[in-house]
């Protein structure tokens, strides 16, 4: 039942390159971020797309901020968005929304979501930030979505239970057929 507002981060090309040629200890290849940026770009299932070419982390979440508008709307429980997929949706009301920062790898999806989940507990909401990478250690392969996804959705109900009201999600969105 847990609302989820997905906003989608891209970057021109050229500058996708340059920053992922810029990370240190990573494994990101260019080609593929591009192959993953030139997906999402064709994509419409997310509800907003900020462009964070040439912006800094300032400018990004200001630009997400006025897209977004008053996110969380945790006192109403409503919102836009989509709701969990049913085969991870626990029947029980969650504790609040989720906002979801997609993109591919070097666009700024972590930077630009800490920020966003630093400014929600300025506003005074208890939120809480997770990074999906950092969920599927365990994987028994590279890229093991359904388990990301389960330990994604036990997260949201641990840290709903100690009074998060807003979960700000940063994590790469897969193409159906890497996703299974």
């Amino acid at each position: 039942g847990d609302q989820i507002t997905v906003c989608r981060l891209r970057v021109d090309p050229a500058e996708l390159v340059t920053r992922v040629a810029r990370r240190r200890g990573s494994t990101a290849l260019p080609d593929a971020a591009l192959r993953e940026g030139e997906f999402l770009d064709q994509s419409t299932f997310t509800d907003w797309c900020v462009d964070t070419t040439g912006l800094s982390v300032d400018e990004v979440a200001n630009r997400i901020g006025a897209q977004i508008g008053d996110w969380p709307c945790v006192t109403s429980g409503t919102g836009g968005g989509q709701s969990w997929p049913p085969e991870l949706a626990s029947g029980e009301p969650g504790p609040g929304e989720v906002l979801w920062l997609c993109g591919p790898t070097g666009v700024g999806k972590s930077t630009v979501g800490f920020s966003a989940y630093l400014a929600v507990l300025r506003s005074g909401v208890p939120a809480a930030y997770v990074d999906v990478d950092q969920l599927g250690f365990c994987a028994t392969k590279p890229t093991d979505h359904l388990l990301r996804a389960r330990n994604l959705a036990a997260s949201w109900a641990t840290f709903g239970s100690v009074g998060a009201q807003a979960f700000v999600v940063v994590a790469p969105i897969a193409p159906r057929p890497e996703a299974v």
